[in-house]
């Protein structure tokens, strides 16, 4: 018997509501309440943003909650970081069929200029390690540094072959069992269909096995306040990744801190052995005990190798 879309729905409503019940103290880098000030970006956009930390200023480009939830208290002693809400991050987003890396480059620039700094590090997630790429390509003269993090260097479908072999030939038996138990009796092309914010995280934390290293691991304690627009997100992914080519247009000078998991199913290393040499200034980091998260699931090492580098590239006065 097939379950309808509605029924699904509800069910991804109910699972979330008992992992963000088990979640809230499950890490203590979540923090309640942020202190955000908005911004009416020049087409009339409202995005937001908070401050978070001491230090040289990094500018988290996108998914401010997020990634606040992931990076911890320690490396806040070291850094001020700036965590955007982007264009992903909210309801109306504006015109979606016009929102371009070009666009989110430029959101990230009017913050900057709002806050008065002349030069940032820029940092992003995931697919939003491109918007930071882009950013320093972009804007030289304001950019210290650029840190991606399980960063894919190219659209998924061409990814989605690499993926496969690297999740059939690395990932253990146990992790397997663990992802095929979250999906049972699960539709993945009914909940694509929902496109809602919650669904869309119900589809994160449904992947976990092949998010983190300890496959156990549930998202939902990093999800808390989290708002996706999925419609965004696949601007990005469907339209935006398609052609793009990390070593099109101006060489980025800044240096560039790649930070990959052995363990992320979702942007295998491996995926990087041939685009390392497209960008001049880069140092690549592989986290043995991490996933798509090095930042948050190996803190203490990430720490150490992101103050290190930074010490090693700061600029000389």
């Amino acid at each position: 018997m097939k379950t309808s879309v509605s029924a699904l729905f509800l069910f991804s409503l109910f699972l979330l509501a008992c992992w963000n019940a088990q979640g809230q103290n499950a890490s203590q880098k979540v923090q309640a309440g942020r202190n955000e000030k908005s911004i009416t970006i020049n087409d009339g956009t409202k995005l937001s943003y908070f401050v978070e930390g001491t230090g040289s200023p990094i500018v988290v480009v996108t998914e401010g909650e997020l990634l606040a939830n992931a990076i911890s208290n320690d490396l806040k002693k070291y850094f001020k970081f700036i965590f955007i809400n982007a264009r992903m991050n909210v309801v109306d987003p504006g015109d979606i069929n016009k929102i371009t890396f070009n666009v989110l480059v430029d959101d990230v620039e009017q913050i900057r200029k709002a806050l008065n700094l002349d030069k940032v590090s820029v940092l992003g997630h995931s697919v939003s390690g491109l918007i930071a790429l882009e950013y320093a390509r972009k804007y030289p003269e304001h950019t210290t540094h650029v840190i991606m993090n399980g960063t894919p260097p190219y659209s998924e479908d061409r990814m989605a072959p690499i993926c496969r072999q690297y999740w059939e030939t690395n990932a253990s038996n146990e992790r397997k069992e663990m992802w095929n138990k979250n999906w049972h009796g699960i539709s993945r092309d009914s909940l694509d269909k929902l496109g809602t914010s919650e669904t869309g995280k119900l589809l994160y934390i449904l992947d976990g096995p092949q998010c983190f290293y300890d496959y156990n691991f549930t998202a939902s304690s990093l999800l808390k306040n989290v708002y996706w627009n999925m419609k965004v997100w696949n601007q990005i992914f469907k339209k935006l990744l398609i052609n793009y080519e990390i070593s099109k247009g101006k060489p980025i000078n800044s240096p560039v801190f790649l930070a990959l998991g052995k363990s992320d199913y979702l942007v295998p290393y491996t995926i990087w052995d041939d685009q390392k040499s497209k960008i001049p200034n880069l140092t690549c980091h592989i986290f043995e005990k991490s996933g798509h998260y090095s930042f948050f699931e190996e803190e203490e090492l990430f720490r150490k190798e992101i103050l290190e580098w930074f010490e090693n590239t700061k600029e000389k006065k």
